[in-house]
């Protein structure tokens, strides 16, 4: 009896290690990758004083590289902590900017999704090319 009951535990296990590392897997061969979501505002300290910059010393901004292959998708949504769902992975929450490097030269539709609990999800169909960069404002509507 103790036999059957071990050999019972230990093939369950078994299977849950192997449905555990499909799954690990499939996040590692997504084709999305780098996701950077905003960082939380910073705590409640004395502000530094910075030195004042004349205009022919600004530097650039950074943004997306023309010679970069990746597209971005840069997406905020109110209320905001909204789960985002790409090609049905969730990559980050809102709001998030987001690389995707499985772009091509070919156009390639993509799916977006957000969901937030006790708010109707919201769905948008894109394409997306090299180098392309779409911003996305959304307002949930509660349910």
């Amino acid at each position: 009896m103790k036999k059957t009951v071990l050999g019972t535990i230990l093939a369950v296990n078994t299977v849950l290690l192997l449905v555990a590392a499909n799954i690990i897997y499939q996040e590692a061969s997504s084709p999305l990758t780098g996701v950077k979501t905003k960082a939380a505002p910073p705590s409640e300290k004395a502000p530094e004083k910075k030195s004042p910059v004349r205009p022919s010393e600004k530097k650039p901004q950074p943004g997306p590289d023309k010679t970069d292959p990746a597209a971005y998708i840069s997406i905020n949504s109110v209320p905001s902590a909204a789960k985002v769902f790409i090609n049905g992975y969730h990559k980050a929450q809102t709001p998030a900017s987001i690389k995707i490097v499985s772009v091509s030269e070919v156009p390639r539709q993509y799916s977006i999704k957000l969901f937030k609990e006790g708010y109707y999800p919201w769905e948008k169909m894109i394409t997306l090319t090299r180098g392309s960069t779409k911003e996305f404002s959304v307002n949930l509507k509660k349910k």
